[in-house]
């Protein structure tokens, strides 16, 4: 009876440890891209739900002519299908990317000013 109480034990600190690592990991990458990600338009085309009863949404953007989709965060109740937003992404890899919901694009002035916006917070914490 004891081995078994050591090993759910043993099982149990190790899950902890991988969520911890999981999570670290996507902070990391998160920072990164918002660190030295290059900007896009991305616009909202779905929501997906998972069965824990959440929802994601769907969002795609474009780079050089390549279409590109991903799963963003959780939905906000306001969000709508067509909805745009800042999207920054990795150079070398496009399909890394973020949606920006605090950055709506209702027009290309928008996206321009939010471009700017992010190239000096980048020359802020280059000094």
């Amino acid at each position: 009876m004891k081995m078994k109480n050591i090993i759910s034990l043993g099982l149990v600190f190790l899950l902890v440890v991988l969520t911890f690592v999981y999570r670290s990991h996507k902070r990391n990458r998160e920072n990164l891209i918002e660190t030295n990600g290059y900007p896009a338009i991305g616009e909202v085309y779905t929501f997906s739900e998972y069965s824990k009863g959440g929802s994601n949404i769907k969002f795609k953007y474009q780079i050089n002519r390549m279409h590109y989709s991903q799963i963003g965060k959780p939905i906000p109740e306001w969000l709508k299908k067509g909805d745009k937003f800042l999207v920054l992404y990795l150079e070398k890899d496009p399909r890394e990317s973020i949606l920006l919901l605090d950055y709506p694009i209702k027009d290309s002035t928008d996206f321009q000013r939010y471009v700017k916006e992010f190239e000096q917070k980048r020359k802020n914490k280059n000094k």
